[in-house]
């Protein structure tokens, strides 16, 4: 294991305050894939690894045989980026849309908008008063100082965050509410029920709940469902979604819907949970609770549960409960400020908050069977953030960084595309970056359209 790794590796392991029984962590160490001056392929070999370790060491505990866990450097960075390598019948989907982006604002700063979803767009488009062309927003962001277009879109509930150096990111009320709470918050929760006994992989038999759109928090949920667990994803019929990132998040799960809106649908959820293990909420804080499943009433439904809770800024602090997403989240805490006066901010190669944060906060989930029972594991993108920015500071740059992240051709010849025939059209993603026994973990299954399996457990 490079030092490197070991020095990130022992930050989030020390975060929880745990330290596996047995298993050792192997580093397969391969070239890097990835571009940039941040040494993310170091955290996310120490991510995946962390999560690695606690399955493993779940999996001895409910009796199965000692596992080997392993992590491959190259798959582990270029997982940072993995929806960049998603096809649909061998197409690229549009990442971007026309109003999502860096704007430039009269006092020479930048704001930074994100408007993926139709409900964000058409905000940001009504605010601005333009239609919907990159063009016109530039000219009409042009005429706003960079502080009255975050607090103007703030107070309508929409994505415009002025882009903040690291300097005065730390000196943020935000930062030092956030400097208060753990990488990986763990909270005790009630008495855990016996476990099934080890099946073929640590997490068979396991129930997952994973309420969550975007990234970070499907994410996490396809981690779970890579390591055995059955895991249905929750959305309902009202709510936009992003089809590649639908698929590049889906593998091995279910998807069924439950409208909150109806009592037949909070029936069935009520049935799911009782039965669940594990909840994953990547829902903005309280949108749950609004719908009657705040964290209490599930867990009166199920006292045995473990609850991963997920948010962009946190539960604390003046953000707390905003809106948030990667690219956005990045912008406001210094990642992507112009290196010099006169240049422009732009976005990283890979996207770290999202990754980094689904790989840890299923870590979390798993840690919480072979150690204490339920927990309560509370994470945030922008917390994450700072987790990157620590890490920056001690970890040296890899001289080996590529000039540009490796090309989806490359990665094909290579072998680290899968493909599958699912009902999106034939589908290329790039494989998990760990494993057990030198073997990486396997999709159970292609990704499914959201709402196609029924609100019941296999």
């Amino acid at each position: 294991m490079t030092a490197a790794v070991d020095c990130a590796l022992a930050s989030i392991l020390s975060t929880v305050d745990w330290r596996p029984s047995e298993s050792s962590l192997i580093i397969h160490d391969t070239a890097l894939g990835v571009a940039g001056d941040l040494p993310v392929s170091d955290m996310a070999e120490a991510a995946y690894g962390a999560l690695a370790l606690a399955a493993a060491e779940l999996h001895t505990v409910r009796g199965g045989a000692q596992l080997k866990p392993f992590v491959d450097r190259r798959r582990a960075g270029l997982a940072l980026t993995g929806n960049d390598y998603v096809r649909i019948d061998g197409e690229t989907p549009d990442k971007w849309g026309a109003v999502t982006g860096y704007f430039r604002c009269s006092d020479g700063a930048y704001v930074y908008l994100h408007g993926q979803f139709p409900h964000l767009k058409d905000g940001l488009l009504d605010l601005f008063g333009v239609n919907e062309d990159r063009a016109e927003m530039t000219a009409a962001v042009a005429k706003w100082t960079a502080d009255e277009a975050e607090v103007a879109g703030q107070a309508r509930g929409l994505c415009v965050l002025k882009v903040r150096d690291r300097k005065t990111w730390e000196a943020h009320p935000q930062f030092k509410a956030l400097s208060q709470q753990a990488l990986v918050k763990l909270s005790p929760m009630s008495a855990a029920k016996p476990l099934p006994s080890a099946g073929n992989m640590p997490l068979s038999g396991i129930r997952v709940l994973d309420f969550s759109r975007v990234i970070a928090g499907p994410m996490a949920g396809r981690a779970l469902a890579e390591l055995g667990a059955d895991v249905i994803r929750i959305s309902t019929p009202d709510l936009s979604s992003l089809e590649p990132l639908v698929i590049d998040t889906s593998f091995g799960k279910r998807a069924a819907f439950a409208d909150l809106n109806t009592s037949a649908g909070k029936a069935a959820l009520k049935r799911l949970i009782r039965d669940a293990d594990i909840i994953i909420d990547g829902f903005r804080p309280d949108a749950l609770a609004a719908k009657g499943f705040s964290v209490e009433d599930m867990m009166e439904m199920n006292p045995s549960l473990s609850i991963i809770d997920l948010s962009a800024f946190s539960n604390v602090g003046l953000w707390a409960r905003r809106r948030g997403y990667d690219s956005y989240v990045q912008a406001g805490i210094g990642l992507t400020a112009p290196k010099q006066k006169g240049d422009a901010p732009g976005r990283l190669s890979t996207q770290p908050l999202d990754y980094l944060t689904g790989a840890l906060c299923a870590f979390g989930g798993v840690l919480s069977r072979p150690v204490s029972g339920p927990l309560h594991v509370e994470m945030s993108l922008a917390r994450t953030g700072m987790w990157v920015w620590d890490m920056a500071d001690v970890l040296p740059v890899d001289p080996s960084l590529p000039a540009e992240n490796a090309s989806f051709e490359e990665l094909n010849s290579a072998g680290l595309i899968h493909q599958f025939d699912t009902n999106f059209g034939k589908v290329e993603a790039l494989a998990a970056p760990y494993g057990f026994d030198q073997r990486f973990v396997e999709w159970s299954g292609a990704p499914h359209r959201l709402g196609s399996s029924e609100t019941v457990w296999l």
